[in-house]
């Protein structure tokens, strides 16, 4: 590859973080022949988000810091993956809300009461909706 002719082309590498930070035989290779380098899963969802949400970067962090004492450049990976996420944490954020009622603990099932005690007349408060049954598989992940 003729790097003045293209100056933009950056010859990458897949690693995982452990053999960049063993500095072994990897670490080498991937320094002496390689512009840029990506991670395989240690950058992904997964790997970085918490079971509250929150986020551990040290790894990253660590990584952000070999890869430019060595002018190498990353390449953060997808922001989406059909695998790789933390499926427990996503499941918790859409989970279904459980929401009291006036007569006690909410009944288990799936129903929507409405009532407006202003309205006199029961074509006065009408409301219509398509209802798409759908299926979740819980615990996909």
């Amino acid at each position: 590859m003729d790097k003045q002719a293209n100056p933009g082309f950056k010859l990458g590498v897949a690693l995982n973080m452990n053999d960049y930070f063993n500095k072994g035989v990897l670490y080498r290779l991937a320094n002496r022949n390689f512009e840029e380098m990506v991670m395989g899963y240690e950058m992904k969802h997964g790997s970085i988000v918490q079971a509250d949400g929150s986020l551990n970067l040290a790894r990253v962090e660590q990584l952000i810091k070999a890869a430019q004492e060595n002018n190498m450049a990353l390449y953060g990976h997808t922001l989406c993956w059909h695998s790789g996420q933390h499926g427990a944490y996503l499941n918790k954020l859409i989970a279904p809300v459980v929401i009291p009622g006036s007569d006690g603990p909410a009944l288990a099932g799936h129903a929507l009461k409405m009532s407006n005690p202003a309205v006199v007349n029961a074509w006065e408060a009408q409301t219509a909706t398509d209802i798409n049954p759908t299926e979740i598989e819980k615990n996909m992940y």
